[in-house]
């Protein structure tokens, strides 16, 4: 019979533990009107990023808040945009997730005349659980950019929540981080830092319905205690 090294065995055990974990953890409210997952890096060395959009005037109802959900202010935006990311890097010791940021954001999707950041961005639990809860954001903002065209000449163009640094390791997955805003979304890619770095859609909010254009999120990882 073949016998199996004690470090096999922790690899196991750690396996095991992180995919219990996941099985009991909550995740995001399904979506009929888009839902997703996307991973970057291999299996068992990657981050995940779940994401989902909710139509708050659909014909089922608001699917968030039915999920037992709620909002961490009172929006009146008609979709909520939803994701969550886990740390599944295995390769780097002591990595984490520091923050994580949806760039190119339409112009006036999240109009600065419309309201106060605090209207738009915030995250919620994910679970009731104390056990289970993933790991809130210690910050959130967005962000203003110039455009060159528009006689008020700012914009969010992005938003961002960061994490205390040494708090979203590997076998932890986030809040769930949201974005409101009156406008559908469109497809685009996120890339982060390291070890991988790749493109694929997500979604985030664009004033024209279901555009295409350039998206970007940003995720970077970073060793505790401030390694590199």
């Amino acid at each position: 019979m073949m016998k199996m090294n004690k470090s096999a065995v922790l690899i196991l055990l750690i396996s095991a533990a992180f995919l219990a974990q996941n099985i009991l953890a909550e995740s995001l409210p399904a979506s009929s009107y888009y839902q997703g997952t996307r991973y970057d890096g291999p299996a068992g060395d990657r981050v995940r990023v779940d994401f989902a959009v909710y139509d708050t005037q659909d014909a089922d109802g608001n699917e968030f808040t039915a999920a037992g959900k709620s909002l961490p202010w009172a929006s009146t935006e008609r979709f909520i945009y939803a994701y969550q990311i886990t740390n599944e890097v295995t390769s780097i010791e002591d990595f984490a997730l520091e923050y994580f940021s949806i760039l190119g954001i339409g112009q006036d999707a999240m109009a600065p005349d419309d309201g106060t950041p605090s209207d738009y961005i915030g995250s919620s639990s994910d679970s009731i659980s104390d056990s289970l809860k993933g790991v809130e954001p210690v910050f959130e903002q967005l962000i203003l950019d110039e455009d060159e065209t528009d006689d008020d000449g700012k914009y969010y163009s992005s938003a961002s929540w960061e994490f205390a640094g040494d708090s979203l390791i590997f076998g932890e997955h986030s809040f769930f981080l949201i974005l409101t805003s009156d406008h559908d979304y469109k497809a685009g890619a996120y890339t982060f830092g390291a070890p991988q770095s790749t493109s694929v859609a997500i979604p985030n909010p664009e004033p024209s319905t279901m555009a295409l254009f350039a998206l970007g999120s940003a995720m970077l990882l970073k060793r505790r205690n401030n390694k590199l």
